[in-house]
């Protein structure tokens, strides 16, 4: 569909409730805690206002789980690892204080399995980005008594990841990683910037590659490499590689 559907919720007095607009990589989601029982009114109409056969749409209401992501969103093939699926209507959840578009999220603990043969099969998703076509994956949801959550992307990692650690902010607090590394952080709180220091040698070849589309993420993140070496006063001397 050429659609990008903005969603409205109506209380019984007419007032707003809540509205959902389409994010970067996701189609509109509303999640409202109603305050009064009777009628209300679900508004749906295209962004700008697009018309024509083409601009079909689909709507979902139900009180079944909702996942918005979870961490680590890598697990290495054939290992399970303890995470925290984060979104709304998960059972047994409690609030975290974390929130998306004003919306507080839930977290659950949860287990995250990658089967051994991953590689080469990403499972089926409700969509997938253009960016996404080359990554390995596995669906991941949450079961209820109410239905299954819709399906996040859980990644194949190359081996054992690394959690960005806490007051990794600045150059001087950068957390020490040891070659190879596999690294899953987030941005948050805003303006989060996370740093980390590695040795390398003379003629190292190195690769270094930030994932951030291609989990079906809307960030527009940078990578920043920088040479720190000691000059002749003793002082450290940092150039940008």
């Amino acid at each position: 569909s050429r659609a990008d559907p903005v969603v409205r919720l109506i209380d019984t007095e007419g007032r707003l409730v809540d509205e959902a607009r389409p994010g970067a990589t996701a189609d509109a989601c509303l999640d409202a805690r109603l305050n009064a029982d009777g009628d209300h009114v679900l508004v749906v109409a295209d962004a700008v206002h697009g018309v024509g056969p083409d601009y079909g749409y689909e709507i979902r209401v139900t009180t079944s789980p909702r996942l918005a992501f979870v961490f680590p969103p890598a697990v290495a093939p054939g290992t399970t690892v303890d995470g925290v699926a984060f979104g709304w209507n998960l059972p047994g959840a409690a609030p975290s204080d974390l929130t998306v578009d004003g919306r507080r999220l839930e977290q659950l603990p949860v287990k995250l399995s990658m089967p051994t043969d991953v590689g080469g099969r990403i499972a089926p998703v409700e969509r997938l980005e253009p960016s996404q076509f080359a990554v390995d994956a596995v669906e991941y949801r949450v079961a209820s008594a109410a239905g299954q959550s819709n399906a996040v992307l859980l990644l194949a990692a190359d081996g054992a990841g690394v959690s960005d650690a806490a007051g990794n902010d600045t150059p001087e607090t950068a957390q020490p990683l040891s070659l190879p590394a596999e690294v899953v952080g987030q941005f948050h709180p805003r303006r989060d910037v996370d740093w980390y220091r590695f040795e390398a040698k003379a003629g190292d070849v190195l690769w270094l590659e930030l994932w951030s589309h291609r989990p079906g993420l809307p960030t527009d993140a940078s990578l920043l490499v920088e040479q720190v070496s000691q000059g002749d006063d003793g002082k450290e001397q940092v150039k940008v590689v």
